[in-house]
């Protein structure tokens, strides 16, 4: 009985790290599928001729707002490193150091401030300078993410 008992236990555990090993992959499918559209949509808003409006780019709720805020809570987590995000998300469109001024957003702090020493903010466009993800690295960790909008 006793032989019995430590099998099932064995069992139930290796179940469980296989689950777990599955829903990882899983995951990891996910995001990539997600990092892929948004290269997709990036390289289309790139090509998108001056002043023309595509409400999947630019529009509220549009798809490229989306995916971008679906990869900031997926990837916005101390699991990841700064190199993970540019691997799955190409460079950023700017990166913001320590010393660096990040403007208060819409909705959060009616004042900005300065970025402090071993952080960094990679920063990826939605609408420009105007509404973008950072995501929040400090010794290459990421910390977590941001949205910054003008609110104008």
């Amino acid at each position: 009985m006793k032989y019995l008992i430590v099998i099932l236990t064995i069992f139930r555990l290796s179940s469980a790290l296989c689950s777990q090993e599955i829903y990882q992959k899983s995951k990891n499918k996910d995001i990539e599928a997600l990092a892929k559209e948004y290269t997709q949509l990036k390289a289309k808003r790139k090509a998108l001729a001056p002043g023309v409006f595509d409400k999947d780019l630019s529009g509220a709720g549009g798809r490229l707002q989306q995916v971008l805020s679906e990869l900031g809570l997926q990837l916005g987590i101390p699991d990841y490193r700064r190199e993970d995000i540019i691997r799955l998300m190409g460079q950023p469109d700017a990166v913001m150091r320590a010393g660096d001024y990040q403007p208060g957003s819409l909705g959060h702090s009616a004042t900005g401030s300065i970025i402090s020493k071993e952080v960094e903010h990679l920063v990826y466009f939605w609408r420009g300078w105007h509404d973008y993800l950072y995501f929040i690295s400090k010794n290459g960790t990421i910390q977590r993410t941001e949205w910054y909008f003008a609110g104008e």
